[in-house]
């Protein structure tokens, strides 16, 4: 576990669960999985890097859908992994250039469904 103080979804303020539920709706208006949305959600609101077991303790999700999530928001240029003096796991935090988020979406899930359309046609 971090040695940073790790809040709980009661302790996330009502601007914080707003902004995260913010994330949840676009992630379902791009088709992305909503675990995906939460997660980046989650590291959009916090101050400091976050490991995986926060994510879990903190969204109440199963290790194994945050670890998938982290590792398609990684593989999407959405989040990067952080160093943390004396840590024993991989933290992460956004990457703040939204333009990379949304240019991973667009050649990870549409792009390929677009070929996939055109070669059928």
């Amino acid at each position: 576990m971090s040695t940073i103080d790790t809040p709980t979804p009661s302790s996330l303020d009502a601007a914080q669960l707003q902004l995260l539920e913010g994330w949840v709706q676009l992630a379902d208006g791009l088709g992305v999985p909503r675990s995906i949305g939460q997660l980046y959600g989650l590291l959009f609101v916090s101050e400091h890097p976050r490991c995986a077991a926060d994510c879990v303790s903190v969204l109440k999700m199963s290790r194994s859908s945050v670890g998938q999530g982290l590792k398609a928001l990684k593989a999407l240029g959405a989040i990067r992994s952080v160093f943390e003096l004396g840590a024993r796991h991989e933290s992460y935090v956004i990457e703040p250039d939204l333009g990379v988020l949304l240019l991973g979406v667009l050649e990870g899930r549409l792009l390929p469904s677009f070929e996939v359309f055109r070669t059928r046609v």
